[in-house]
């Protein structure tokens, strides 16, 4: 299965490594995501689901300031002015 999928890596005409790369990264960051929250669990008496939300709430709080500064304030602004436009002020 390994070889097959590197495989098709190779011959692929439109391969990009940073793409590779990225992929790769994220992967090992779900492993140590579900490794850490499997020891965090022991021994507590939250459940599964808990420990899983109050994980999630964690990564966007950690990524949301990467997220701003790669993307930059104009563009979440410029994202928001068109959602406010498409969907209208009144959504919620």
């Amino acid at each position: 299965w390994l070889r097959t999928r590197r495989l098709a890596a190779v011959t692929e005409l439109n391969f990009n490594i940073i793409g590779f790369m990225g992929a790769m990264i994220s992967n090992m960051a779900f492993v140590f995501r579900n490794t850490f929250s499997k020891k965090g669990m022991k021994g507590m008496s939250v459940s599964g689901m808990n420990y899983y939300a109050c994980l999630s709430m964690l990564s966007l709080l950690i990524i949301t300031p990467f997220a701003i500064a790669v993307e930059g304030p104009n563009l979440w602004a410029a994202g928001c002015q068109k959602a406010l436009s498409q969907i209208g002020p009144n959504f919620i």
